[in-house]
């Protein structure tokens, strides 16, 4: 804007009146024609390359029509005594320092004293942009004296009366104020060139701090890039599968983490610019802190990877935006750690399980439930071990007790079907199922089977097959199904067992054991497994 303002690019000052500025903008393009570029008594040496042809005639265009001739008039100097002239003469001599010190001197609280606050914030902006090496001063002092311009209750009606005295297109003055609401956008958008210039997010956020605006520019060249950037990254993330028992292999990983760092440099972008707080940037931080917080918790699902998880939990936990997420992710955290205690905690018990000493892991939880009876939490995950450790054992012991009845080693059996039960009926309360109904089922179908002869196997078969199907439906894959299915099981050949004892007869007994073969250990394991 600077660099090309239209007085600049046809050499004016700007109180020129549009019969020389349409002389003027023919004159250069008429040298243009024979490969000249002409200069002007108000050139400056801050800036190359401006007076192009386009340029001329978007100047002449800019300056004929009223809303923009404004924005033009307004980001140009203006040479009122001779102050301001000599001021002016020192920038053509590239003496910057001393221009500075002249508008600095005449830059008191008077009215008159306005328009030099304003040139010399102009010519700060100007050395900003056109400078390699940036002055930190120069972007402070300038965007302090824009602040006080701006904010200074008597500056606007003296530019209104400064302005009708250039003007010579009738201006209204709603045009004037329009221009005055949007003047922080327009001044937004030198300052975010400024900053992409010298490739420093943070002179932006100089700026952002003080006037609270981002304008266009930024927008355009910044924003929405590192916006479209961080939507992507976290696209990507969720697309990201990882499924139980396939290896956590690398490409995963560094799918994962190409997405975390076009996400954190989308960020740190942002917080360079200082607009990390912004209501759309909060809102996106927690998009991005949600989406990382699903990597982890299919990660840890999967693979029960407390360290990769907890690492990304802590980048999830930075990047979020509200206390509701942040809260949330603090709770992950915790739930992780307190998983990975029990986990160290569980370790031994877990190989004496491997082992099939599945009395002696119960017994240390019934040791360790004493030594912490005060403490609900470790109750609760000593129970839940219980619970799986029970629904282990009484599955192992099943399976031996088929052995010993398929072995026609029916005492044996008898008594480890029993075991099994009380093992099961004394620890219902760990299992959620409702005892009363589960009673009232197994001893239909100890009934059924005791009285084979009256009901039936095909009829104690269809009433197993109707309790299964209803618990799957009912548990699905929790360890409730299982439990049960073996509670029904033990009950049955019980039953079966007793009816046996009934029937002595060879024809029955064979017809008995053939079908309970046919319905056991095969059906059984099957239905576990499911």
């Amino acid at each position: 804007m600077l660099s090309k303002n239209a007085f600049h690019v046809l050499g004016l000052e700007s109180s020129a009146q549009q019969k020389v500025i349409q002389v003027r903008g023919k004159e250069i393009l008429n040298f243009m024609k024979i490969d000249e570029v002409p200069s002007y008594e108000f050139d400056l040496p801050l800036f190359e390359g401006y007076r192009t042809e386009s340029n001329v005639k978007q100047a002449m265009n800019n300056l004929a029509n009223p809303k923009k001739k404004v924005t033009e008039w307004f980001f140009w100097f203006h040479i009122l005594d001779d102050k301001d002239e000599a001021a002016y003469k020192a920038i053509h001599e590239k003496k910057y320092e001393d221009a500075i010190s002249i508008w600095e001197k005449g830059a008191d609280k008077s009215q008159k004293s306005f328009t030099k606050k304003q040139n010399l914030a102009l010519l700060l902006c100007m050395l900003l942009l056109s400078q390699q090496k940036m002055k930190k001063k120069h972007l402070t002092e300038s965007v302090q004296y824009w602040h006080e311009l701006l904010n200074e209750e008597k500056f606007w009606p003296y530019i209104k009366k400064l302005y009708k005295v250039d003007d010579d297109l009738q201006t209204n003055e709603s045009v004037i104020d329009d221009f005055k609401d949007n003047v922080k956008t327009e001044l937004a958008d030198i300052y975010a060139v400024i900053s992409q210039k010298h490739k420093d997010d943070s002179m932006f956020s100089e700026f952002a701090e003080v006037f609270k605006e981002r304008g266009k520019q930024l927008e355009r060249g910044v924003l929405d890039p590192a916006f479209e950037g961080i939507h992507q990254a976290i696209d990507t993330m969720e697309s990201i599968e990882i499924k139980e028992g396939e290896a956590l292999d690398d490409e995963i990983m560094k799918s994962v983490k190409h997405s975390l760092t076009k996400i954190q440099d989308g960020f740190n972008k942002l917080i360079d610019l200082g607009l990390n707080e912004e209501g759309n940037t909060l809102v996106l931080r927690d998009k991005a802190a949600s989406a990382i917080r699903t990597i982890v918790l299919r990660i840890y699902s999967a693979h029960r990877d407390t360290d990769k998880s907890k690492a990304l939990l802590n980048i999830a936990l930075k990047i979020s935006g509200t206390s509701g997420l942040k809260h949330r992710i603090e709770k992950d955290l915790r739930t992780l750690q307190e998983n990975k205690d029990e986990d160290e905690m569980f370790k031994p018990l877990v190989a004496l399980i491997e082992k099939g000493k599945y009395e002696e892991v119960l017994q240390w939880i019934e040791a360790e439930k004493v030594k912490n009876e005060d403490n609900e939490e470790k109750i609760q995950s000593l129970n839940e071990f219980k619970k799986h450790t029970i629904s282990g054992y009484a599955v192992r012991k099943y399976e031996m007790a088929m052995k010993d009845f398929n072995a026609q080693r029916y005492d044996a059996a008898e008594g480890k079907f029993e075991d099994i039960t009380l093992l099961l009926e004394q620890n219902a309360d760990l299992f959620n199922y409702n005892k009363e109904v589960v009673d009232e089922m197994l001893r239909t179908v100890k009934t059924f089977s005791s009285q084979m002869d009256t009901f039936g196997a095909e009829q104690v078969d269809k009433y197993r097959e109707q309790f299964i199907e209803n618990i799957k439906d009912k548990f699905g894959d929790h360890v409730e199904t299982g439990v049960l299915i073996v509670l029904f099981d033990c009950h049955m050949y019980l039953g079966l067992l007793k009816f046996r004892s009934r029937k002595r007869s060879e024809n029955i007994k064979n017809q008995v054991i053939g079908w309970a073969v046919f319905i056991g250990f095969g059906l059984i394991v099957a239905a576990l497994s499911n």
